[in-house]
């Protein structure tokens, strides 16, 4: 009978520490799992923002074309 509750306890004892490493690896899981997230929504603002820059700047160049062309076929126009 001794044997047995000493076998019971080794087992219970031997679950415990597994459930222990297990809970431990899901937790170190989790924490590259944050940090592969957070660099993911980094990266995407950082591309996001670059491209938006290129984008307005794309826009503005080609305002300030119109505006030359529209000037430039204004002072067309006064001199005819």
């Amino acid at each position: 009978m001794k044997q047995t509750l000493e076998k019971i306890v080794y087992q219970l004892e031997l679950v415990g520490k597994t459930l222990q490493l297990m809970e431990q690896r899901v937790m170190d899981s989790e924490d590259k799992l944050q940090e592969v997230m957070t660099f993911i929504k980094t990266s995407d603002l950082d591309y996001v923002s670059s491209l938006t820059i290129r984008i307005y700047c794309s826009i503005l160049s080609l305002f300030c074309h119109l505006a030359t062309t529209t000037r430039e076929q204004g002072h067309e126009h006064e001199q005819v």
